[in-house]
């Protein structure tokens, strides 16, 4: 009875872990040119909110390139080659995209929001520039901020 337990409360993290997000990877390599191309599709909710596509040659990150969608609609690239890395915004979107930016580190988070700062996605990245959703905990909180602060923040 003991183990039972054991296992139920070893398990209990899984019941409450958000599986609102898939990922979908898919690689291939090409021995000739010694490289290896590997696509991660991020969908939440059925829907794609992050694809990502990274080059690698001979162990190292030739180019890493990421789109970020909302509702079917893709908002924003963020491209990272060896010698550089830029943040696109796509125009005439119904979002708000805002990226933050760090002079040494680069680009570490993306998010989605209405005209009115309302929070609909985010997207963290760690020092190596690849981008993960955030879970949808994390982006309902954004949101518990009071619209005027979020507003501040964002300018």
């Amino acid at each position: 009875m003991n183990k039972f337990i054991f296992l139920i409360l070893s398990c209990a993290s899984v019941f409450g872990a958000d599986t609102s997000f898939q990922i979908t990877t898919t690689t291939e390599t090409n021995a000739l040119a010694g490289s290896i191309f590997t696509m991660d599709i991020y969908t939440r909710d059925g829907q794609t909110n992050l694809m990502r596509t990274t080059e690698t040659r001979q162990g190292v990150v030739d180019r890493r390139r990421q789109w970020f969608y909302h509702d079917g609609v893709l908002v924003g690239e963020y491209y990272d080659y060896i010698s550089t890395s830029f943040f696109i915004v796509e125009a005439g979107t119904p979002y708000v995209v805002s990226e933050k930016h760090y002079p040494y580190i680069g680009c570490n988070q993306v998010i989605v929001q209405t005209k009115d700062y309302v929070v609909l996605d985010s997207f963290t990245a760690g020092t190596n520039g690849v981008f993960y959703p955030e879970d949808n905990a994390a982006v309902r909180n954004m949101n518990k901020t009071p619209a005027d602060t979020r507003k501040q923040i964002q300018e």
